[in-house]
Parts: structure tokens; sequence; C-alpha cells
């Protein structure tokens, strides 16, 4: 009987003792599991994070060798709006670049330059502030040089600032830029214009505001190339030969009588039309160099506008008129938006853009700084 009762004992105690192996084992087996699994959740983890840095990483990543490219202003002491529109006409270059420096990709190194020609050494140091590197231009040829006499006294002062126009030409030379946009100080970018650096020919350009006006000279595409000095000098000795004619322009053409036109507005139509007739491709003028003007450009969608020019319907913004249109009213509008943003980043203070139906140059208030001697940081 006390036999019979331990055997009993022993075969329980071996069944318990089987019972708590296997639950250890089951254990072990889901701790191991467990462990595993979560080994894995932090490497997968750790390599999302690389991911992500990589990822937010790389939009901010300059490319290397980027192309070179330029912007160019040109300035001139002898305009026929100096000296009322000079000090404007240098705060349109700081909203500019501001306008251009939104909607840049990245994708290429841009320089900006001021093509600077009889304009006071005072003013420089301001050209410099609002964020463009002044390059001194000299005339391509002298008035003197023209072989028509009349000629060479219309040249001196025809369009906005006359004979000093010609110096825009001198881009085809730069042959350290794959292109250069050439845009005069109240353009206004609202979208990116990368493509524009993209066309391969020597001249891109845009219509003007009316019949006789081919090519507009406040919007150019240049890509200067090994013909470029071919196009300079060809279109140089057009001009100092002088055969411009009443009624029918360069060399009875048809092509430039209008205004401007014994210089750059006459001439660059003249020679891409009739002579280098392949050199050339004309760009939409509503999307880029809008002057609202022709009826088309007044229907243009406004989200499909990349550059306007405040000329032509549109007057110039420190005008403090708007103009009838409502896309003139909307360009009017952003332009003293993004004024009033760039003066904050330069001076820390908005603009004052037309209150009261008064504009008050900040390039102004920037000159008067300086002869203070205050510091101001430029613009980059």
């Amino acid at each position: 009987m006390a036999r019979s009762v331990l055997t009993r004992a022993l075969l329980l105690t071996l069944v318990v003792l089987g019972v708590l192996m296997v639950l250890g084992m089951r254990d072990r087996e889901t701790s191991s599991k467990e462990t595993m699994g979560d080994s894995r959740l932090r490497r997968s983890t750790a390599e999302q994070a690389v991911r992500l840095r990589a990822r937010d990483s790389s939009p901010m990543t300059v490319p290397v060798n980027r192309p070179k490219v330029a912007i160019t202003v040109l300035i001139t002491g002898n305009s026929k709006r100096t000296p009322t529109a000079l000090l404007p006409s240098m705060d349109g270059m700081g909203v500019l670049k501001y306008s251009i420096k939104r909607v840049m990709s990245g994708k290429y190194d841009i320089d900006f330059i001021a093509m600077v020609h009889e304009t006071e050494e005072k003013w420089l140091p301001i050209i410099e502030i609002m964020g463009w590197t002044v390059k001194k231009m000299a005339l391509p040829f002298q008035p003197s040089e023209v072989r028509n006499p009349q000629i060479a006294k219309e040249i001196v002062d025809d369009g906005a600032i006359g004979i000093a126009e010609t110096i825009k030409l001198e881009v085809l030379r730069w042959r350290e830029y794959q292109a250069v946009v050439s845009v005069d100080v109240d353009v206004f970018f609202h979208r990116n214009f990368d493509e524009l650096f993209e066309i391969k020919k020597s001249l891109g350009w845009t219509e003007g505001g009316w019949a006789t006006e081919r090519m507009n000279g406040g919007f150019l595409v240049f890509h200067p190339s090994d013909d470029g000095e071919k196009h300079y000098t060809a279109m140089i000795e057009t001009m100092k030969e002088g055969d411009f004619r009443s009624g029918t322009g360069w060399r009875g053409s048809g092509i430039g009588w209008t205004y401007g036109g014994r210089t750059v507005q006459g001439v660059l139509p003249y020679y891409y039309l009739k002579i280098a007739n392949n050199s050339h491709q004309q760009i939409e003028r509503c999307r880029y160099n809008n002057m609202v003007q022709l009826e088309r450009c007044k229907k243009w969608p406004l989200e499909d506008v990349t550059s306007n020019h405040f000329t032509g319907d549109c007057t110039k913004p420190w005008w403090c008129g708007v103009g009838a249109h409502p896309t003139c009213k909307e360009f009017h509008r952003r332009w003293r938006e993004a004024a009033n943003n760039f003066t904050k980043l330069l001076l820390g203070v908005p603009a004052n853009v037309c209150e009261n139906g008064k504009y008050e140059p900040v390039s102004k208030v920037v000159a008067q700084m300086l002869a203070e001697g205050k510091t101001i940081a430029r613009y980059y």
C-alpha cells in the first residue's frame, strides 16, 4: 500500500516537472522571438531614419559643377528719366532679384550683373547693396563712328536710353556663361524660369507691344557661343553703317522703324529675322514679359504668367498708379508686397510703397544711411 502511494506521488512529480519544462521552453522561444522582433524593429527604424535624413537633405544639396548663367540689367546716367527714375530703378533691381530668388531651383549658378554706364560713383555702393555685381561698361561705338550724319545725331537719344542700349549686345561675347537673361529693372518674376537657360539659339525674344516693335528690348535671352562674336560684330557694323530709312527702318527692310529702332529694338529684329534667321527663338510674350497690352495677354491666365514687365498698359509700380486692367492691378499688388518683404530683409522695416499715393525710394534711405557712416549688409 505504501509502495503504491509512493509510486503515484513520483509519477505526479514527474508530470509536473515535465509541464514546467515545456512552459519554460515556450517562454524562452517567445522571448527569443520578441527579442528578434525588437531588433528588427530597431534596425528598421534606424534604416528608415537614415532614409528620411537622406530624403530631407537631398533638396538642400547644391549640385556640383552647376552651369554658369547670368541675369543682367543696364543702368545708365544718361537716361531721359534721370535723375527722378534712378533711385526707384535701383529699388526695382532689389525687388527684381528678390522675385528671382524666390522661384529658382538651384540648378544653375547665377550671377547678377548690373552693367553700369555713365553713372555717378556715389550710386554704385547702393547697386551692390541691392545684390548686384557692378560691371562698368563703355559704349561699343561712338556716335561719331556712324557714317550717316543724320542717324549719328538721332541714335544718341533714340528710345529710353539712346545709344547706351547697344551695351546690351556685349553679353553675346560673355563665353563664360551658358546663357544670359537681359531684363529691364521693371520686370518681375512670378514663377521658375529655368527653361530660358536651356534655349540653344543665339537669341530668345518676345514681341513688342505694337506692330512696328518686332522685338522688345527689355526682355532678351542671349546664348553666348562660338558665333556670338560674329553676331555682335555684324550688328555693330550695321549701326555704324547707318542705313536707317524713314518709314522702312534698317536698309529699307521694313524692320526697325519703331521707338528705339535705331539701336537694339530695331537692329536685333532686323539682324535675326533677315540675316541670322536660324539663330533665334521666339518666346511667348504673354507668359514671359507680359505687359497686358495685347488682347490675348489681357486674357492670359495669371497662374500661367512667369514674368511681367511694367510698361505698355501697366505703369511703373513706383508711379503709384495701377492701370485700368485687373491684371495690371494684380501685378502691382504682387510687386508692392515683394517690395515690402525685400525691404524688411534689407533694413528690418517695411517699405513705404505708395502710401497716400506717394512712393518713398528705399534707395534714398540707403543713401542717407551710407552718408551717415552706417553699415548695411548686402542682399544675397
